[in-house]
């Protein structure tokens, strides 16, 4: 993942590029960080193994190669668990050229169940990473059907969206859709999703040009924020550093709009809420 700070300025003319790397960052975090604590607990597929406690200590390029030396010659409808936990440590390294073969196998191996799931969920995200549009879109709208209420479904519609609004301007309805099949949801795929997917949506208006749509965007990053900061503080859990940043963004944006639009006191409560991120509070500042 690239440092936010070489992509992310609200000053730059660039401005609309630079929504678009945040926007793939937050989606990082939603898609690949929340996923690694998942790893080790289909890594206990295994029980105490050695490949099973190399993967717990993220030792993957370590973990698969034990793997791949366990299974040399042996059945593969034997061992669906080892193919899924092989396609794991490739795609938890960012490898997902390497992951998608022994998660095809795995899938063609293991009996229907939660383990089969995580498979179809890691092939739809892969088929993303690799730029399959036409696979991506497939098994996202399966995967959704499905299981509609899944988090991971959410995840998947986010990156829906994001390859969506590379279609420019005339994406807008296709892209609108997707949004509101997430809000549809009542909630069930958590604040985070909201968040991610208002700033996915807040960065396709803002590129073409669509500012009042775009600020309404950001007036919902800022208020799903908030209510992402109690669903975290409920499960005991601190808010992921891309969220507060994505708030800050937003925040200074609104500020930037109001200074513009030289509206001074809501210019001023807008950036003096800008307060995660040290960079943007001493832009914000100035």
């Amino acid at each position: 993942m690239r440092d936010e700070r070489t992509t992310r300025d609200g000053f730059r003319p660039a401005h609309a590029r630079a929504a678009g790397c945040l926007a793939w960052l937050l989606v990082g975090f939603i898609l690949f960080q929340a996923e690694v604590g998942r790893c080790a607990s289909d890594a206990r597929l295994l029980g105490q193994s050695a490949a099973a406690q190399l993967m717990q200590k993220k030792l993957y390029a370590e973990a698969a190669r034990l793997l791949e030396t366990d299974i040399r010659g042996v059945d593969e409808a034997e061992i669906g668990p080892q193919l899924l936990m092989l396609g794991e440590c490739y795609y938890l390294q960012g490898q997902y050229g390497e992951a998608r073969p022994w998660f095809l196998k795995a899938f063609q191996n293991l009996p229907y169940g939660k383990n089969k799931i995580v498979v179809q969920y890691r092939l739809a995200a892969l088929a993303y990473r690799l730029s399959d549009t036409a696979e991506a879109l497939k098994l996202t709208d399966a995967f959704v059907k499905e299981f509609p209420n899944d988090i991971r479904s959410g995840r998947l519609l986010i990156l829906k969206m994001q390859l969506l609004a590379q279609g420019g301007a005339g994406a807008e309805p296709d892209v609108d859709a997707v949004r509101n099949q997430i809000a549809m949801g009542g909630g069930k795929y958590g604040a985070a999703i909201s968040v991610a997917a208002d700033k996915v949506l807040t960065d396709y208006y803002l590129a073409n040009g669509y500012e009042e749509k775009a600020v309404n965007g950001y007036l919902g990053i800022v208020n799903n924020f908030r209510q992402a900061q109690v669903q975290f503080a409920q499960e005991k859990r601190a808010v992921p550093v891309d969220l507060e940043e994505a708030h800050d963004y937003a925040a200074m944006q609104l500020g930037m709009i109001s200074i513009r639009a030289k509206r001074e006191a809501e210019a001023t409560k807008w950036l003096e809420s800008v307060r995660f991120n040290t960079e943007s509070v001493w832009k914000a500042r100035l």
